[in-house]
């Protein structure tokens, strides 16, 4: 999903059929050209429109009664001002439209002051993480690719032995990742393995 609240100038939305991701799901891809002064009138206007860095929680606590206790109590104590402010939108339906971004905003704040005080942030993955892609893996997963673009153009018998081809490349891309991750994980923390080990 592609979200933005700047103008897009000349947008195009490519749907990648050829690739093989394993499921239904396809891979998109979104371009375009962008007004810089659109998009520092815009983030001027509101400043929630800057961009923040990804932000984590340590969700599984929500699992545990005593936080997640905690998150919906902080929840319906911040977010009563925003239900009246819904209510009466309503109940009175104003003659424009109302601030949609900014009752996003209000509420989208409140879920993370909510998390943040019931369950804690998470820092974001370390940046060696999937250090363990290399040029085969690359290459395998090219093949892969190959193997399904050449299953999905081809007809008659051909097409049964693309898919088998397919088939082999997937399953050969899914153990090299494995022994990659495997190895990253052996040359990463050797002692880790060691007490595993004994």
């Amino acid at each position: 999903m592609f979200l933005t609240n700047a103008s897009l100038l000349s947008p195009r939305l490519d749907i990648a059929s050829d690739l093989s991701l394993g499921s239904d799901h396809r891979l998109l891809t979104l371009s375009f050209s962008f007004a810089q002064s659109s998009a520092s009138e815009s983030s001027s206007a509101t400043s929630d429109a800057t961009l923040h860095p990804r932000r984590l929680w340590n969700l599984s606590r929500l699992g545990e009664p005593d936080p997640c206790q905690l998150y919906q109590d902080t929840f319906r104590a911040s977010a009563a001002p925003l239900l009246s402010q819904l209510k009466r939108l309503v109940q009175h339906p104003p003659s424009s439209r109302p601030p949609i971004d900014d009752l996003n905003a209000s509420l989208n704040s409140i879920i993370y002051r909510s998390l943040d005080s019931s369950v804690g942030d998470r820092p974001p993955r370390p940046s060696h993480w999937k250090k363990y892609w290399t040029q085969q893996l690359q290459d395998a997963a090219d093949f892969r690719n190959r193997c399904y673009r050449r299953w999905r153009r081809a007809f008659g018998i051909d097409k049964v032995y693309w898919w088998h081809q397919h088939q082999q490349a997937n399953t050969s891309f899914r153990q090299a990742v494995l022994d990659a991750k495997r190895q990253a994980a052996q040359t990463s923390s050797p002692n880790f393995i060691v007490i595993l080990s004994s």
